[in-house]
């Protein structure tokens, strides 16, 4: 099937299919995409050169454990753009959630003489926990990824390998990144791949992403509560 384990772009006041990206051509082994794409933007604003560029990616994984970033614009997703890392060698674990993502700002100054001037890059970030396929609780890596702007290409930053999986997407709030874990605990990561807390259900899995409203942290959990949390864990 032409458009199978493929990234689809859509015009959204029509419906009508503009082009796509196909990840996995001939997918004999399950290998489709599991989570809802992400959107980013990033951009280069260089004041010595006076350039101000933009661009455009949507980024996506499936189930063979492979990021892909795709540039995209007004007509679609653009011919030729595609660029992916391999983050999972095999099948010992997969993606079904979709990435957190976090803005990453760089800043340089260009010019040493006169008036300062500088460099500014801002890339994302991306948190992408993964699962084993049918063990929810079995190990599974957690994943740092971030957008490179000048090659558009994508980097691994970091990788923590904890003892449990996870179904949900994580959030983004500050500089942690938080989500349910398959051993029935909430865990929260900074940035650098340390975790900074976590708290345990009365035994329910979590299965849904969390929501951030008024600085606090509400999860649903299949034990039947709603856990609301502070950013420090509380």
């Amino acid at each position: 099937m032409p458009l199978a384990d493929s990234i689809i772009a859509v015009k959204l006041s029509t419906g009508v299919v503009l082009n796509s990206y196909q990840a996995n051509p001939n997918d004999n082994s399950d290998l489709d995409f599991g989570s809802s794409p992400v959107l980013t933007t990033t951009e280069d604003i260089d004041q010595c050169t006076s350039l101000d560029v933009i661009g455009n990616y949507v980024l996506e994984a499936p189930k063979n454990g492979t990021l892909y970033a795709v540039k995209r614009g007004a007509g679609g997703l653009v011919s030729g753009s595609a660029t992916s890392i391999g983050l999972i060698s095999g099948l010992g674990s997969v993606f079904i959630a979709s990435p957190g993502v976090s803005a990453s700002v760089y800043t340089a100054q260009c010019s040493t003489s006169g008036p300062a001037k500088y460099i500014t890059r801002e890339s994302q970030y991306l948190i992408m926990p993964s699962v084993a396929p049918n063990n929810i609780s079995a190990s599974a890596p957690l994943f740092d990824v971030e957008q490179i702007f000048s090659t558009g290409g994508l980097l691994q930053s970091w990788v923590q390998n904890p003892t449990y999986g996870a179904n949900s997407s994580p959030v983004i709030s500050v500089d942690l990144a938080i989500y349910g874990g398959g051993d029935n605990y909430i865990h929260a990561y900074n940035l650098a791949g340390t975790e900074s807390w976590q708290i345990a259900t009365t035994g329910g899995q979590i299965w849904g992403s969390p929501a951030i409203s008024n600085g606090r942290i509400y999860i649903g959990s299949g034990d039947g509560y709603m856990y609301c949390i502070s950013p420090n864990g509380n």
